[in-house]
């Protein structure tokens, strides 16, 4: 049987077997186990033809060669492998039951982003595993190694509910205030629950409003009269919907934070002549500052370059963006700025705290503890002596 739609009937067929398999460990696979668990069907074993290749487990269930199956006349074997290798296999199984259905289609609810949506946290550990593949191998979280998979280990289990404080950035500021002083926040120039509630006629000529929960929802007002309210409001609540923290990188932190939209005041320089100092502190001590310029918010273009804290330059970088060619100059307040990192960074294990200088001043922008969702991607600047290097400066509570 060739399944391209799954509805209601097809549930009920496949309820009326005794026993149904899912046969492939891969992307397709992973996504219709869920599919069947929401539907509540038991799916007894997952099949593989070669288990050196494949993970243990698929989610909470056992992963095992074809050879360890016994089938019965009314077992079912659902095959979710995509392409080529997929209808192999079908016409393979076909010869032995009649029992075999091949995936054409994946059901709506596990396709494309909606997958991410419909996994639970508990289900996070499995997921996070599974889309790991920096290094080509599974992920060992009983052993994590690198500084890419100790970003996943906290992922999994990290203080999530403390990192999203943190990482919520109208409530991060509460947090900078009371530890290093107001003076060192950006203005803020409001607050709402919802875009319908933002009162333009209130905000000045130039502002940013932000939504607090995740990643690359901002927009910079740099003259109001130009501005579009209906499509920056339409904007607001496309993202207020959102929930960050159940989009592919699982960085299941955000989702613990109220949903907010801010509005701060508008930096002149924040376009192209800020730096960026973001300084990654490991167990409460800051060890690199990797500096950003040359920015272009909205192409995500810029230039980089990673130093210690006595300003050396590092031989690596995080692979952000292309490397700086000239030698920048520290700023006046250097040992100011790493000060500061440091007192926001204690009872953490790892974060990174985004700094800028402004008329010799020190703004905190916000703190992030998984950056590039910890999939930094190898390559002339990142590479696996670095991985190791700062995964041996992260050091993990035993569970």
């Amino acid at each position: 049987m060739l399944v391209k739609e799954w509805t209601i009937d097809v549930i009920k067929q496949i309820n009326g077997y005794s026993k149904v398999y899912i046969y492939g460990a891969g992307d397709w696979a992973r996504r219709l186990y869920i599919w069947c668990k929401r539907n509540k069907i038991k799916i007894s074993n997952i099949i593989v033809s070669d288990k050196a290749f494949n993970p243990q487990t698929v989610f909470d269930c056992n992963v095992c060669s074809r050879s360890e199956v016994l089938m019965g006349q009314n077992d079912l074997v659902i095959v979710a492998i995509c392409g080529k290798t997929g209808k192999e296999i079908y016409g393979h199984l076909n010869q032995l039951t009649n029992n075999v259905w091949l995936v054409l289609k994946l059901p709506e609810m596990v396709s494309d982003r909606n997958y991410y949506q419909e996994l639970e946290l508990s289900e996070y550990k499995y997921a996070i595993s599974f889309s790991f593949n920096q290094e080509g191998h599974f992920l060992d979280l009983s052993n994590p190694l690198t500084f890419n998979e100790k970003i996943q280990w906290l992922k999994i289990y990290g203080d999530l509910e403390f990192m999203a404080k943190l990482a919520d950035k109208y409530l991060a500021k509460q947090y900078v205030a009371e530890n290093v002083g107001e003076e060192y926040l950006i203005k803020l120039l409001g607050v709402w629950d919802q875009a319908g509630d933002i009162d333009f006629d209130g905000l000045p000529d130039q502002f940013v409003l932000k939504c607090n929960h995740g990643c690359g929802y901002n927009i910079i007002v740099k003259d109001k009269k130009q501005i579009d309210i209906d499509d920056i409001k339409q904007r607001l609540d496309r993202w207020m919907q959102e929930d960050y923290g159940r989009k592919g990188a699982f960085e299941a932190h955000y989702s613990f934070i109220k949903h907010k939209i801010i509005a701060e005041e508008y930096i002149e320089q924040i376009d192209g002549g800020l730096y960026d100092y973001k300084v990654h502190c490991f167990n409460g001590v800051p060890r690199f500052i990797q500096l950003i310029g040359d920015r272009n918010l909205e192409t995500h273009e810029g230039r980089q370059v990673v130093l210690d804290t006595e300003w050396n330059v590092q031989e690596w970088s995080f692979g952000d963006y292309p490397r700086y060619e000239k030698r920048i100059e520290p700023p006046v307040c250097l040992k100011e700025l790493i000060d500061i990192a440091k007192i926001l960074s204690q009872n953490t294990i790892y974060v990174r705290v985004d700094l800028y200088v402004i008329d010799g001043q020190i703004k905190v922008g916000e703190l992030t503890f998984t950056p590039a969702g910890g999939y930094y991607q190898y390559n002339s600047d990142w590479t696996s002596e670095t991985n190791h290097m700062l995964g041996k400066l992260i050091k993990l509570p035993e569970l």
